[in-house]
């Protein structure tokens, strides 16, 4: 005669490990049910990873709702990653923008050396750099990794030039000016003021430089 409970776990070898990954995440005290987790097994953002994330997120108090975890894993982003990332500035109590922080990673930006390079520049500037500005002008496709690495990099407050979202960079009034004047501008870009601090359109940016200069 056979043994059935062997039958049982020869049928589903995999089970076990579910009931593995819960065990890790109920042992931590992590607020979440056996119907969640076997959800989260149907749809197959169940993993070491995904336990890692949430008993990390639970220990250290990090506020990420389990959704938003499971989201952005099921979207192939890296939550070992974002941990670390949202961790590190947990323990310099630096606020984040979340979505910001998973899209960076979804888009396999090293968000790691982001907040690495945060961490060098912070003390040169606390009262005028957040690391939201940073993702913002990260995400925008500003190297500012290479620019704190360089030493040339300012925060926007810090700004005397007038600088071309992205595409171009700081340029001076006249130069910007003349650009613009020439098309040597995209019609879409967007155009940073240092003296109003905003972003502005190239219509607004020419208005202003034109009154500027009068």
């Amino acid at each position: 005669m056979r043994d059935p409970l062997g039958c049982i776990l020869q049928y589903e070898p995999r089970q076990g490990i579910m009931i593995k990954y819960f065990a890790e995440i109920k042992a931590a005290g992590v607020p979440i049910s056996f119907a969640e987790i076997v959800g989260m097994w149907l749809r197959k953002s169940l993993s070491a990873e995904m336990t890692r994330a949430l008993v990390t997120n639970h220990v250290l108090r990090l506020g990420w709702p389990v959704e938003e975890l499971e989201a952005h894993s099921l979207a192939g982003g890296d939550l070992s990653r974002v941990m670390i990332a949202a961790s590190s500035l947990k323990s310099i109590k630096e606020p984040y923008d979340k979505k910001g922080l998973m899209l960076a990673d979804l888009a396999k930006m090293p968000i790691d050396e982001l907040v690495e390079a945060f961490n060098k520049i912070r003390t040169a500037y606390p009262n005028d750099l957040g690391f939201n500005e940073l993702l913002v002008r990260f995400l925008d496709g500003e190297d500012v990794i290479a620019a704190i690495k360089k030493g040339t990099f300012l925060p926007q407050t810090k700004q005397s030039d007038w600088m071309v979202r992205a595409e171009i960079g700081p340029l001076s009034a006249p130069e910007l000016y003349s650009r613009i004047e020439n098309g040597g501008i995209p019609d879409n870009s967007q155009i940073y003021d240092p003296v109003r601090q905003d972003w502005i359109s190239v219509d607004v940016a020419k208005t202003r430089l034109r009154d500027h200069s009068r």
